[in-house]
């Protein structure tokens, strides 16, 4: 049995953590963010996160975590540029491994362990946080298995893997064989978001949205990309006439839609503004195109959308079932418009109990995920 060792250390003497992020720190928070934040208490963290020029997207998220940016090169400019743009982040990543001196290095993407100086690596303890199915981000076969490839041997030498979903960790178990090295730890809330669970009495000078009368307002919170069902969202307001469709987040897909008056998109907004504009919200939705990609998500938002005291709904699949007290599932275009029928006729009322939900939450913060961490990375 492992007895995790819970010392307490000087700031001088805590280990080192190179923490390096596949997205911009300006991206809308997210589970890297929010591990790096909370990991800083325990270790002395250097954030490299890779910067996005599309700064139009990009939000401030004050942090006094130390940060750099790692600047890359477009792969679509061509075979030429990739190789110029490896070399550079191979030559970058040295520069600061040798300045910092880092214990460990968290890795968020697989293809990051590429550019790590392989002569350095057994100096290092490499710790692989897998929060997506990497190769479904992918196409191109090439490509694909070019990710494998790199993922094999990154587990091999990790020294921890930690899953954001089981089912994510069975893909991984099945698709490079069993590790003891699998360590599941699911995705959370913000401890803000539970201040007093008092958002009703929250106001914002920046409001989304004006609620215009007779128009219900639904609400969908994170990355406006291809896994969203803009035909599910399209077909619904042809049977509805007296909703509106916001979402909130950044744009990261080409969008043509035929209710294009009744479909609002707001952009990324500030992860505190989302809390002080739950007035705004009457349902709260997560309209996934169900595939290999979405299958291994244990989505943020829904831990969020609970905490606005709002009815729910959200598309169906095994790894979210444990929401299902508070979340009304869909799988078919009919189901998702019965459900919308329903709520509007039982008068927005909640399918569960404020502390309910408020319990769930607290017994799943970010704050206890880092201390997971902290216990496992304190033994390893």
């Amino acid at each position: 049995m492992i007895k995790y060792n819970n010392r307490n250390v000087s700031k001088k003497t805590r280990d080192k953590i190179l923490y390096i992020m596949h997205v911009d720190w300006g991206w809308i928070k997210q589970r890297p963010h929010f591990l790096a934040e909370g990991l800083e208490k325990y270790f002395n963290v250097l954030v490299l996160y890779r910067f996005n020029p599309n700064r139009k997207n990009m939000l401030s998220n004050s942090s006094a975590i130390k940060k750099l940016p790692l600047i890359t090169i477009p792969r679509r400019f061509g075979y030429l540029f990739e190789k110029i743009d490896n070399f550079i982040q191979k030559l970058w990543l040295l520069i600061i491994i040798l300045c910092f001196k880092p214990d460990k290095i968290w890795l968020t993407f697989p293809i990051q362990y590429k550019y790590l100086p392989k002569i350095m690596l057994k100096k290092v303890q490499i710790i692989y946080d897998c929060m997506d199915d990497a190769l479904e981000f992918y196409k191109d076969e090439r490509r694909r298995r070019n990710i494998e490839s790199i993922e094999k041997d990154l587990i091999e030498d990790a020294k921890a893997v930690f899953c954001s979903s089981q089912h994510l960790s069975n893909v991984l178990i099945n698709r490079y064989g069993e590790t003891k090295k699998i360590i599941i730890l699911r995705n959370g809330i913000n401890e803000q978001f539970l201040s007093k669970h008092s958002i009703v009495e929250e106001t914002t000078n920046q409001p989304f949205f004006t609620k215009e009368e007779g128009f219900i307002d639904i609400v969908y919170i994170g990355t406006v990309a291809p896994w969203i069902n803009f035909d599910l969202i399209d077909n619904c307001l042809d049977h509805f006439k007296n909703i509106k469709f916001h979402f909130i987040g950044p744009i990261d897909m080409k969008m043509d839609f035929r209710n294009k008056d009744r479909i609002i998109i707001h952009g990324a907004a500030e992860h505190e503004e989302l809390r002080k504009n739950a007035n705004l919200y009457d349902i709260l939705i997560m309209p996934f195109i169900r595939n290999e990609l979405i299958e291994s998500v244990d989505p943020v938002k829904l831990y969020e959308y609970i905490s606005f005291n709002k009815p729910i709904i959200s598309i169906y699949y095994p790894e979210i079932a444990r929401f299902k007290p508070f979340v009304e599932f869909y799988e078919t275009e009919d189901q998702f418009i019965k459900i919308i029928d329903k709520i509007i006729n039982n008068r927005f009322k909640l399918k569960y109990d404020v502390k309910e939900g408020m319990r769930f939450l607290e017994e799943n913060t970010w704050r206890m995920r880092v201390e997971c961490i902290k216990n496992y990375l304190n033994v390893i």
